[in-house]
């Protein structure tokens, strides 16, 4: 379980919530960010106040990724090799690289470009890169911060599915317009801030 004790946001307010593994919540409103960053990369001011439990581990990239637009790319690089480094920091098993990586992108216009240069992608496909690289070595909580600005396309659905149907715990933070799309297809609690 993670907790959030008395979290203290930037406009004064304090909230108080528990996260269990596999749960999907979305936060919504003016600092919905700050919550998840501050998870994330786990500030010292509040390091009193996150716990972790045996089974989800603070480990850079690995454990939990922070998925958002601002993610920096080798642009001169092909997209496979994209995908090898953030795999690569972790493990060196090329057989299960190759199996996590044509399962990832099965639904992924991605699967036709990873010889590409990553400059040669179209934003579309860049996106595409920047969620699924972050899903490459198979993380326990997956942080999703206003990456989607409209209803998700099928293929993240579906990829938000699989992550849900193996226990993945994932923050989500974006507008309630896509929080009331989403929950449609997901059961999700909303944290309003």
């Amino acid at each position: 379980m993670i907790k959030f004790n008395d979290f203290k946001l930037k406009n004064k307010k304090s909230i108080n919530l528990s996260i269990d593994r596999g749960d999907f919540i979305f936060f919504s409103g003016d600092y919905s960010s700050e919550i998840l960053e501050s998870f994330y990369f786990n500030a010292s001011e509040y390091d009193d106040q996150i716990f972790f439990d045996s089974n989800i581990k603070l480990a850079f990239g690995k454990d939990i990724v922070f998925i958002n637009d601002d993610v920096p790319m080798q642009l001169n690089r092909e997209v496979l090799y994209s995908f090898k480094l953030a795999f690569y920091l972790f493990s060196t098993n090329n057989r299960i690289f190759k199996t996590r990586l044509f399962k990832l992108l099965a639904d992924s216009s991605l699967i036709n470009k990873l010889n590409s240069k990553v400059f040669l992608l179209s934003p579309k496909e860049y996106r595409e890169l920047v969620y699924f690289r972050a899903l490459i070595n198979n993380p326990d909580v997956v942080i999703v911060d206003k990456f989607f600005s409209d209803i998700p396309e099928k293929m993240y659905l579906n990829s938000l599915k699989k992550l849900k149907e193996s226990g993945v715990t994932i923050l989500m933070s974006g507008s309630k317009f896509i929080y009331e799309e989403l929950k449609k297809d997901f059961k999700m609690d909303l944290v309003e801030l």
